[in-house]
């Protein structure tokens, strides 16, 4: 059998059901028999310094967003589809990047082109002199702090938003 021939396979897959549609169409056309068996919800963060961070947003140089699902959750609470100008979008990786695309009509100003983790971000050359910038990173509740205690030692100012729950 092919490598890239999945006839007859039976795969589970166990993503949030927001996430699954795609790898679940890209296993069908595959040859493949999933089964979306979904073992994680995702659902909005309420964290009570979220909207005072958020009316702040015009002080931050950059925002970075963790997963699709903080991109999704961290701009609806916002309210709007509009970012302060000159505000710099960053994003781990191209799942991500699509998903602000899609959200706010532009490409992220940041991705990784490889290693599509905190790593790989913060290897892009816009966040190596980030002195006094302010940061703000949004991603899930339990999320690492590996990318903000990388940046600060460098000067920036980082907060972190939770703006998604996992249940």
């Amino acid at each position: 059998m092919p490598a890239n021939n999945l006839a007859g396979l039976r795969v589970l897959v166990t993503r949030p059901a927001e996430q699954a549609a795609p790898l679940l169409e890209k296993l069908t056309a595959a040859g493949a028999r999933p089964l979306g068996f979904p073992l994680l919800i995702l659902r909005a963060c309420h964290d009570p310094d979220l909207k005072r961070v958020l009316a702040q947003l015009t002080d931050y140089a950059m925002a970075i967003f963790i997963s699709p699902g903080a991109v999704r959750f961290g701009l609806r609470a916002l309210g709007t589809t509009s970012l302060p100008p000159g505000l710099n979008l960053a994003t781990v990786g191209k799942g991500t990047a699509r998903a602000l695309e899609a959200e706010l009509g532009h490409p992220a100003d940041i991705c990784p082109n490889s290693q599509f983790d905190s790593a790989g971000l913060l290897a892009e050359p816009a966040l190596h002199d980030v002195a006094g910038q302010r940061i703000l990173i949004f991603r899930g509740r339990g999320g690492r702090e590996q990318l903000a205690d990388s940046l600060r030692p460098g000067g920036a100012r980082v907060a972190m938003q939770k703006s998604t729950n996992v249940a």
